[in-house]
């Protein structure tokens, strides 16, 4: 009788253990949109995604966005939580400032990358190779691209 007893609450506890287990692992492993899970992998950064918050980027964004963008990055600094509205006004402005660095094929592109990744789909050394330069045109200034882009005009 003891080692049924045993048995069963052994049993039961293995079973709750697993449930508990399970939602942590899908949960990691859900899709997030392209933009937001692109980030700076520097771990200086204070905020998440920083990259964003550069001043090469504000030129790609119109006074509105500018202003939101500045209310978010102070809401970051003082480490208060973003309203839905805010979370959402910050992927809007990370994929204008993606689009603009990267023209819209290259965006397309660059985003079916992402995608692809967080699928924990096998990219091939190409598709590797091309992440890693649309990640360093977005991470680049706008002063470095328009050296690269005289100095290739002057060859």
């Amino acid at each position: 009788m003891k080692k049924t007893l045993i048995k069963s609450i052994a049993c039961y506890l293995s079973i709750i253990s697993i449930t508990a287990v399970i939602p942590q692992k899908v949960n990691a492993t859900t899709l997030t949109s392209s933009v937001s899970s692109f980030n700076n992998d520097s771990a200086k950064d204070k905020h998440t995604g920083s990259w964003i918050f550069d001043k090469d980027n504000l030129n790609y964004l119109s006074k509105k966005q500018k202003k939101q963008l500045e209310e978010i990055k102070k809401l970051k600094d003082n480490c208060k939580e973003l309203s839905e509205e805010q979370k959402q006004q910050l992927i809007d402005i990370k994929e204008t400032v993606l689009k603009k660095k990267l023209g819209d094929e290259k965006y397309k592109d660059f985003k079916a990358l992402i995608e692809k990744k967080h699928c924990k789909k096998e990219l091939t050394e190409d598709e590797k190779a091309k992440l890693k330069e649309y990640k360093d045109i977005i991470r680049s200034s706008k002063k470095d691209s328009n050296r690269a882009t005289f100095k290739d005009f002057l060859r």
